[in-house]
């Protein structure tokens, strides 16, 4: 099936705000001031939570470089709050947005007949059942399934999200991991991947996030060329 796909990108904004919480904060209090003046933003909820349990707005930051990805409903929320992204405020601070990009593209999703490579990049898998299974493996192997079975359970998830409707679990085979790190996040440590090297017949965007916190830059995707 084929996905629409919208990003806002911009430049300028102080390295100690380039953070996607700070950058969906800011966001939020510019809508509070649009509706306060009766401008409508298409689906605005979706800068917010998850009602459909996928983030279809999705913040991130890379290189100083701060982006605002939407999938179809999320993509026409973006698209609609794009000429209205001219200040931004943060704190007592407002900001000119000097540098503002906006670029609509079509992506396919869909069940593959070849597995997929793919690297996910800091990707928190593990609820806290999983993560107590983790803590018990007896051995690589074991750790092994049952990340595999958190990162099967996510692109599920996420395929559903978009509106790929697929009964079945994937076909997931993780080829490696590199280092795990600790993050917190309000006041609770959840376990991070640095790196996920995996195959799956799954075909998803390229640097689309999942698991726990995708909204906000982690866990995401890069589909490798072989």
């Amino acid at each position: 099936m084929i996905l629409q796909c919208c990003q806002i990108a911009f430049h300028g904004l102080p390295v100690s705000l380039c953070h996607p919480e700070r950058i969906k904060q800011a966001i939020g209090g510019l809508l509070k001031c649009l509706r306060e003046k009766g401008i409508e933003i298409q689906d605005e909820y979706l800068f917010f939570d998850n009602r459909n349990s996928f983030p279809l707005i999705q913040y991130f930051v890379k290189d100083h470089f701060i982006g605002i990805t939407g999938y179809n409903s999320g993509a026409d929320a973006l698209y609609s709050l794009f000429p209205h992204i001219s200040r931004l405020k943060f704190g007592s601070q407002e900001y000119e947005i000097k540098e503002l990009w906006l670029g609509k593209i079509n992506e396919e999703i869909e069940l593959s007949i070849r597995p997929i490579y793919y690297h996910l990049y800091n990707y928190i898998g593990l609820n806290s059942n999983n993560y107590k299974l983790a803590m018990k493996a007896n051995d690589v192997q074991d750790l092994r399934n049952v990340i595999t079975k958190a990162l099967t359970g996510h692109l599920k998830g996420c395929a559903n999200g978009l509106g790929l409707d697929i009964k079945t679990y994937p076909k997931v085979e993780i080829h490696r991991w590199d280092d795990v790190s600790l993050i917190r996040y309000k006041g609770i440590e959840l376990t991070s991947f640095t790196c996920l090297e995996f195959t799956t017949d799954l075909l998803l965007p390229d640097n689309i996030h999942i698991g726990k916190r995708a909204s906000l830059g982690y866990g995401r995707l890069e589909r490798l060329k072989l």
